[in-house]
């Protein structure tokens, strides 16, 4: 599978250096963090909480239950005909769809949900 960029581990991964980089400035360079108001306490939880979310940004999160009905549900902008079909990738909300079985015009993809019914394994 090809990379994709995730822009919420980005921003942790960002942070969490950010914040880093600025510990070690200000402990080496400028002599210590009172300056910042800080004490050892509050730095050691500080670095505790960079870290932690710095290792957090690596975890991929996989869906629990791949069983799940995912519906696209579709409407007709003249009549109103509203029709629903599984889900397929690619869909998004205002996806121009098949055409109307009444009148024969365009489509559009109101809504995508899951189903409250699992699907049964085959």
């Amino acid at each position: 599978m090809p990379y994709r960029f995730d822009a919420g581990r980005f921003i942790a991964i960002m942070l969490s250096l950010i914040v880093l980089f600025v510990l070690f400035v200000f402990g080496g360079f400028y002599g210590g963090y009172s300056g910042l108001g800080l004490n050892s306490d509050s730095l050691i939880l500080l670095a505790a909480l960079t870290i932690f979310a710095f290792a957090v940004s690596f975890v991929k999160v996989t869906p629990q239950d791949e069983n799940v009905d995912i519906i696209s549900e579709a409407r007709c902008p003249t009549c109103g005909f509203i029709y629903t079909r599984p889900f397929t990738n690619g869909d998004f909300i205002s996806k121009q769809d098949k055409p109307c079985p009444k009148d024969g015009s365009i489509t559009l993809i109101e809504k995508i949900y899951v189903n409250d019914q699992l699907k049964q394994p085959a």
